[in-house]
């Protein structure tokens, strides 16, 4: 079998070679047509033999059938040049990704042909002593050790099941190198997951014959483990694995690399390639969307979200308030909250086992709730009165999260369009993929409780507002838009009702309405066609003067206040009553969302969170510990600290506006927003109210020195370090994301289905 394997790579080393090497010579296409055949004729006969590598070798015989039909066809004259360049790219590819398949996600698979290793069982009536799980009793944990062994151990075979998606092992072994699990105990350490079969060989690394061995497993607190046979396998040979997901995603990005650096179309300007221009935005978001319908699916799976009967604060508590014609909530407070010396304190609040609702108002014995009520009112409310039931939280999540996406993409793209057309495609592209990974919103569909629903709709209306504030021409030639000012400033000013941070890009849309004054007033002096002072300003003013009377109105309802959210009443982390502001505090905010670095580890997902309190005397509330900062995040936000170059590209008449707004949204309004959330303490999901506006100003930072710089090998280099920084971007993003979904709590088959991802991903599975 060992030589059936090994003639199977040599195979497609060869297929490989021939394909890579450009140059003619004697018999290539006989060696690469021989290579071939031999290729599927070894994967069939291990397939059929079913021994080691069985379905791996089987795929590669088929995929080098695939190879081959494609290098035949790219010899042919039949098809465009750049369709048969991309097909032989990707036949070439294919061969490189399988060997990796093959030799270096299968490493494994090869551990025991260095030594001579026995395959044998061992009892677990002849242990020493045996606790815990059994082939009959299920418990939390098993304890086993067997002596006198002295055989050479390579591999350890765990047939065992548990309620929980891991279980624990830790192995002490002692071998001729060592006779005592004295000094050397807790070596050997892992995880194993159940529904994946691979992680039950544990490769070991043992010298000589082994004496004793001690297993210990251990499942999840208040799980149960049970093994499912009466003894332990060792030595049986590692099984080689093919994931067709990892082949998928290695395929594709190599796919998406060759026509980043060879399309005609990808390296073409965005005004003469304008429908493929709408079309790469249109499927980026597809894809994207795409994703965040499977990780709300994950989460929901075995739920009945459409009849539900509960809810959180926003899905029920103010639906039910608000349908009983009332501003407080249902529940009254109990006699010993109220009797408490400080409610808000919520150190006497444990201390006295007094339990009061979480993160709710408490104001003048009533309960209340600061969150927004736009949400309520446009979803939840109306789903209740129809249907009976309360919306899935996690679906609005979604919506918001979905609608967001799609108007920040369409934004950004408009934006490029008017100002940018002459900005190679394939620049834009990693550009916006950028964007959407690292804009935030990923955090808000998991868990999806009543803050993840206040962030999502309000980034839902303010990439609304976004759009329609660039569609109404105040700045740009042409006339203005009447209808779009106005549905800008509708949506901002909503956006303030879902979540009051956002107020600061309201004020921000403030000096783009100016400009737009502006515009009016020069326009009436040459004589153009113009809209009256009177209509654009109503316009543009009069919904955020609506809106925000109406929130101004139920605050005052509430609070006694017109400009009162209500939230140091929160019964929450802090006292936010008695909470004093230090600047050191401020600090450690603007240091985790901008400054921190990530760090890296060798197992998946690689990135590990890195964020800090900056060694501050004091309490400083970390809702997740899961991040690092932006200019790591998205590598292109170091094109900030050139915007003072780029700007001097541009025309002087417009030099000092352009900079005032850049200002504003690319520092001032994000650092405005990250000073204001200081009480709060540091969520990753709060990157949500500023990092896509700061990474857009990042890109036409990029966008303006590229279309100036005046050699085209500098142009080149350029955007090879786009794509470079996009790939780092994603995985950055990835990994943060990947975390944080993992850690929030979600049913077993979504840890399941992450659990077989990480070891499809994970190089170094042992």
């Amino acid at each position: 079998m060992k030589v059936l394997v090994l003639l199977q790579i040599l195979s497609l080393v060869v297929l490989l070679f021939t394909s890579l090497i450009k140059k003619e010579f004697k018999h290539k296409d006989v060696l690469r047509f021989s290579s071939t055949m031999l290729s599927v004729a070894l994967g069939l006969i291990v397939f059929l033999t079913k021994g080691a590598f069985s379905i791996l070798s089987l795929c590669v015989g088929i995929f080098s059938v695939v190879a081959f039909a494609l290098y035949i066809f790219s010899k042919t004259d039949k098809g465009s040049e750049g369709i048969r360049n991309t097909a032989l790219f990707t036949s070439k590819a294919l061969l490189v990704i399988l060997l990796l398949e093959m030799l270096v996600f299968n490493f494994n698979s090869f551990h025991l042909w260095g030594g001579s290793y026995e395959q044998f069982d061992l009892s677990l009536n002849d242990a020493e002593y045996v606790n815990g799980a059994s082939t009959n009793v299920a418990d939390s944990s098993f304890e086993a050790e067997f002596l006198n062994i002295n055989k050479e151990i390579g591999t350890i075979l765990l047939n065992v099941d548990s309620t929980s998606s891991k279980i624990s092992y830790d192995i002490d072994f002692a071998d001729e190198s060592n006779s005592s699990y004295y000094i050397r105990s807790g070596l050997v350490k892992g995880d194993i997951f159940p529904e994946i079969e691979d992680s039950k060989y544990i490769i070991c690394n043992f010298s000589g014959e082994v004496s004793k061995l001690k297993i210990k497993l251990s499942a999840q607190e208040g799980q149960t483990l049970s093994l499912l046979s009466d003894t332990i396998t060792f030595n049986a040979d590692h099984p080689a694995t093919f994931s067709l997901l990892r082949v998928l995603v290695n395929l594709l990005s190599s796919v998406f690399v060759f026509l980043f650096i060879k399309s005609v179309f990808l390296n073409s300007s965005i005004k003469s390639q304008y429908q493929s221009f709408k079309a790469v935005t249109a499927l980026t978001v597809v894809v994207l969307l795409t994703l965040m319908m499977f990780m709300t699916v994950l989460a929901s799976v075995g739920q009945d979200i459409f009849h539900l009967t509960s809810g959180n604060q926003m899905t029920k508590e103010l639906v039910d308030a608000f349908k009983a014609g009332r501003v407080t909530l249902g529940t009254v407070p109990g006699n010993d909250l109220m009797a408490l010396e400080n409610p808000y304190d919520w150190s006497q609040r444990m201390e006295n086992n007094v339990s009061a609702l979480w993160d709710h108002v408490l104001y003048e014995g009533e309960y209340y709730s600061y969150y927004g009520v736009a949400p309520v009112l446009l979803l939840f409310l109306p789903y209740n009165l129809i249907t009976g039931y309360y919306f899935p939280s996690m679906l609005a999540t979604f919506i918001f999260s979905s609608i967001g996406l799609v108007f920040l993409a369409l934004t950004f793209m408009k934006l490029v369009k008017r100002y940018f057309d002459d900005m190679v495609l394939s620049m834009y592209l990693v550009s916006l993929v950028m964007l959407l990974s690292t804009c935030g919103i990923w955090y808000c569909l998991l868990p999806s409780n009543f803050y993840e629903i206040a962030q999502s709709s309000g980034f839902c209306f303010v990439t609304l507002g976004a759009y329609f504030l660039v569609s109404a021409n105040v700045f740009d030639k042409g006339k203005i838009s009447l209808k779009n000012i106005c549905l800008s400033s509708v949506f901002l000013a909503t956006a303030v009702t879902c979540r009051p941070t956002t107020a600061v890009w309201c004020i921000v849309s403030l000096l783009f309405i100016a400009t737009g004054v502006v515009k009016i007033h020069k326009n009436k002096k040459s004589g153009g066609n113009t809209p009256s002072y009177v209509k654009y300003l109503l316009c543009a003013l009069l919904p955020f003067a609506v809106i925000g009377a109406m929130q101004m109105l139920y605050n005052y309802v509430r609070f006694d206040s017109f400009t009162d959210f209500g939230i140091q009443y929160s019964l929450t982390i802090n006292d936010f009553l008695s909470a004093q502001y230090h600047t050191q505090m401020a600090a450690i905010g603007f240091y985790n969302y901008l400054l921190a670095p990530p760090a890296f580890s060798t197992d998946f997902p690689y990135v590990m969170t890195n964020i800090s309190d900056l060694g501050v005397n004091g309490y400083y509330f970390t809702a997740t510990n899961n991040g690092f900062g932006l200019l790591f995040r998205a590598l292109p936000m170091f094109a900030l600290f050139f915007a003072p170059k780029a700007i001097k590209h541009i025309k002087k008449e417009n030099r000092l506006i352009i900079s005032i707004l850049f200002l504003a949204v690319a520092v001032i309004a994000p650092f405005v927003i990250i000073f204001s959330i200081w009480e709060s303490g540091y969520g990753v999901r709060y990157m949500v109210d500023f990092a896509w506006q700061m990474l857009i100003c990042a890109f036409f930072v990029i966008f303006m020195l590229y279309r100036h710089t005046k050699y085209e090998e500098t142009k080149r280099i350029f955007r090879y370090a786009m794509l470079i920084m996009m790939f780092i971007c994603v995985v950055m993003n990835f990994a943060l994301t990947y975390s944080y979904v993992y850690i929030n709590s979600i049913p077993q088959v979504a840890h399941n289905i992450l659990d077989k991802i990480a070891w499809d991903f994970s190089i170094f599975n042992t």
